[in-house]
This record gives C-alpha cells, structure tokens and sequence, in this order.
C-alpha cells in the first residue's frame, strides 16, 4: 500500500489517500500511527478511491476491537472514507456498524460529501493539498 497523509494541527484534521492492496497489517498501522502522531481525537478523512481491499471482511472485526479498546481511553473524532465500489463501499458500511458506540465513521462516494460531513472547508481536493505536504 501506498499512502499519503496531511496532518493539520491547527484544525484538528487528518487527510489520507490511499493507493495500491491495503492489508491487514496496512490497516493495523494506519491505527498504530494514529495513535503516535496524537491524533486519534482529530477528525479524518480517508480517500479509499484509489485502494483495493486485500484483507477479509473478518479483519475488520480486529480492527474495530482494538478500536473500542484505544477509544475506552482515547476519543476518537469523527472519520469520513470515500470509497469508489460496491465491495468497498460495503466494508465500510460493515466497519460503520462494528465501531458503532466508540468511533462515528460514514462512508461516501465524493470528497465534498465528506468534507460537508465533516464541516471541512478545504476548497481544492486531496491531490492539491497533499502534493504541497509531500
């Protein structure tokens, strides 16, 4: 998997794009640096367009639990996932309902949908923004 991440101390968001097979252990590490970086709380918005699920829908299970586990300690800010797909789209929707009552995740098929969710103002898509932060 390849990724890229803007991270925005002053307005408390996260912005990542994903590319390429996302794994297991990808998804394992996108949670570990979450928490390194101190930015569980801060809203995020990933951009799965790009990305193939190479992981079983049962992983996702894994995620959420230590999911609720980090967020009995730790909140967690609301997360926005556009997604491109019926298959991704569905895992998702699958993960929304896993997390449920520790992490408020949506699913959406446009970056503006999102960013309307999320009450982002950011004016030019993910490529402009994190081509400067590379």
């Amino acid at each position: 998997m390849d990724s890229a991440t803007h991270i925005d101390r002053v307005e408390h968001h996260v912005w990542t794009v994903l590319y390429g097979k996302v794994s297991y252990a990808d998804l394992q590490e996108m949670v570990t640096r979450l928490i390194k970086e101190d930015v569980l709380a801060f809203e995020q918005l990933y951009d799965l367009r790009s990305a193939t699920p190479a992981f079983a829908a049962e992983d996702l299970t894994m995620i959420a639990l230590r999911m609720k586990a980090i967020t009995a300690k730790t909140p967690c800010g609301n997360i926005a996932v556009v997604v491109e797909g019926e298959w991704m789209s569905e895992l998702m929707r699958m993960l929304q309902s896993l997390l449920e009552g520790s992490c408020v995740l949506r699913p959406f098929w446009t970056i503006e949908a999102a960013q309307h969710w999320l009450g982002w103002n950011l004016g030019p898509g993910p490529e402009a923004i994190l081509a400067t932060a590379a």
